[in-house]
């Protein structure tokens, strides 16, 4: 899980074909064929300015433009994650100089620290699955949810690695309202506020509040796993809302979430009951860039993946 060794150049050195090749490369290996097992690759098969780009073959004449290609497609992917941009493009017909040289490199590996990144606004928020109840409950109430990945192994610019090596993740959004003016009510009504936006990327689950985990798309196991959960307070402390995820095994590469509103409070001898309306939200944060500075995109589109199996509150 590195990008190739590139060596830096001093002045006078000669800077050969293959130093732009493997540039050319390490590109490739931050947006090319997605891989699970390297959380490399966005699956974007050289969308990313490169695609077309002919090959540094030895004896190759290096051109502005083709310097320009490689730099424009780096500068593209550290505004994309958030990277420091060290480089500049070259002039027509300037002299390239090893300064452009590792310029590019340097960029290249601040790009790569964090690749799995994508600043929030190339991500387009997705609900996809909504569950809502109306009818008064108590001890327990669950919203039952799973995706279906297109299989990585036959197509890699498809699936579940593509959606989070992009810097993709599943969100998850909780809300009480309405109903009878009681604390009990009152405390869920905050209780899932509080806890805002809870995201699952492909190596932790956060939120604003409550208890997060070091656990993301890529540490599910066949059994399910606690990526989340958030208590309620003071006599209602153990109220809670929790998030289980597990893999499911088959052709298509499928997570399936075990959500669960728990009203485990007691008072005076009774459960009371919880009213008014709740609802559970299951999305994506899904990697759609648009055009980038220079023209380029890290868009994830058409049906790479799937909700089904929605079994309500």
């Amino acid at each position: 899980m590195a990008l190739n060794t590139m060596t830096n150049r001093s002045p006078g050195d000669t800077i050969t074909a293959s130093d732009w090749e493997t540039i050319r490369t390490n590109i490739f290996k931050i947006e090319g064929s997605a891989s699970e097992s390297t959380t490399e690759g966005y699956g974007l098969a050289g969308q990313v300015g490169i695609g077309s780009a002919t090959d540094y073959d030895a004896g190759s004449t290096i051109t502005d433009t083709n310097t320009n290609t490689l730099i424009n497609a780096v500068q593209d992917l550290a505004v994309y994650t958030g990277a420091t941009n060290n480089i500049s493009d070259v002039s027509d017909g300037s002299v390239i100089q090893e300064t452009d040289l590792n310029n590019i490199q340097s960029t290249l590996n601040n790009i790569y620290a964090v690749r799995n990144n994508a600043i929030s606004t190339y991500l387009t928020q997705e609900a996809k699955q909504t569950s809502s109840r109306t009818t008064a409950w108590s001890t327990s109430v669950t919203h039952d949810v799973s995706v279906q990945f297109k299989d990585a192994e036959s197509n890699p610019t498809l699936g579940r690695p593509a959606l989070f090596n992009a810097g993709g993740s599943i969100y998850f959004t909780a809300s009480r309202s309405g109903g009878s003016s009681t604390d009990q009510n009152t405390d869920w009504t905050n209780m899932l506020s509080a806890m805002g936006t809870i995201k699952m990327n492909y190596t932790q689950t956060t939120a604003s509040s409550g208890s997060t985990t070091s656990i993301g798309a890529y540490d599910l196991t066949s059994s399910y796993q606690t990526i989340y959960e958030k208590g309620g307070s003071g006599s209602y402390s153990t109220n809670y809302y929790k998030i289980q995820a597990k893999e499911v095994g088959g052709t298509f590469n499928e997570l399936r979430f075990l959500i669960t509103f728990g009203d485990s409070h007691t008072g005076r001898g009774y459960f009371d009951s919880v009213d008014g309306t709740l609802s559970s939200v299951v999305g994506v944060f899904r990697p759609n860039s648009g055009t980038l500075p220079n023209g380029n995109k890290v868009e994830l589109s058409g049906e790479f993946f799937q909700f089904v199996g929605n079994s309500g509150l």
